[in-house]
């Protein structure tokens, strides 16, 4: 267990994407740009530039860089399991002799939320500068079995359309989950422990609680249907979902091991 400690505030607001690199390596590329840029969502912009016009969607993403994978390692659901590790930017179970790879995903896409308020006139609102942010914040990411896409790149779109409360979850056990990510399931996103699982249970271990009001999910419809509703919608929504990335922040530092924390 790493011994440094954080502050609230440092460790619900720490930038994924700041993290210890190589010199030379794509990570160093994409710290170096970002250091040169206060803005953050000139920050979003440019590193989404980087990782995809330069290197072309071929590396790993910053939920699975250090500071992300960190806190995944740090859920209670893993914490005291001798069959988890990490190795190559990936999470690995071995449970009862098959090991198998789990990937990571960031829960609420930025694009899906940037290009609406560029087209309602808000692209430098402070509503907007907030949420890009804590887009690449540990309180907006999240271990999952396959990072997909469907058509609305957004926590509370995968929580509707993969998670019921009731239903149980077939386990990495009785899936037969092949090791390649790209041949899962993506339906299966949230599916990433070895048991049968209900969808409640699988939503509190992953900490995704913040995003239901009970059984209900505070947000329900998508960036386009705020969009539609205009300008003052539009910037209640940014805070929403701003509020419930740092809430699950919050949470996911809460859970930490006390020797993880500093006194404020």
């Amino acid at each position: 267990m790493s011994e440094e400690k954080y502050s609230l505030s440092e460790y619900v607001f720490r930038d994924i994407r700041e993290v210890k690199c190589r010199s030379n390596s794509f990570k160093a590329d994409v710290k170096k740009e970002l250091a040169n840029k206060r803005d953050p969502i000139e920050k979003v912009k440019k590193y989404q530039e980087i990782m995809g016009e330069k290197y072309n969607h071929k590396k790993p993403d910053a939920e699975r860089w250090t500071i992300a994978l960190d806190s995944y390692k740090n859920y209670p659901c893993f914490i005291d399991r001798d069959e988890y590790s990490i190795e190559d930017g990936y999470l690995h179970y071995v449970h009862k002799g098959f090991k198998i790879n789990v990937t990571a995903d960031v829960l609420t896409g930025p694009s899906e939320i940037i290009k609406p308020a560029e087209a309602l006139g808000i692209e430098n609102h402070e509503a907007l500068k907030e949420f890009c942010s804590v887009a690449y914040t540990i309180g907006n990411v999240c271990p999952v079995m396959n990072n997909g896409y469907d058509g609305d790149d957004t926590c509370w779109h995968k929580l509707k359309a993969f998670i019921e409360r009731g239903k149980k979850y077939t386990g990495i056990e009785d899936a037969g989950w092949p090791q390649y990510v790209s041949r899962r399931k993506y339906k299966d996103i949230f599916a990433v422990f070895p048991e049968e699982l209900t969808g409640e249970k699988i939503v509190d271990r992953l900490m995704l609680n913040d995003y239901y009001d009970d059984d209900k999910l505070i947000i329900n419809k998508t960036p386009q249907n705020y969009y539609d509703l205009g300008v003052d919608e539009y910037i209640r929504f940014l805070r929403r979902v701003t509020t419930l990335i740092i809430k699950r922040g919050i949470r996911i530092y809460n859970a930490l091991p006390d020797n993880m924390k500093k006194t404020e």
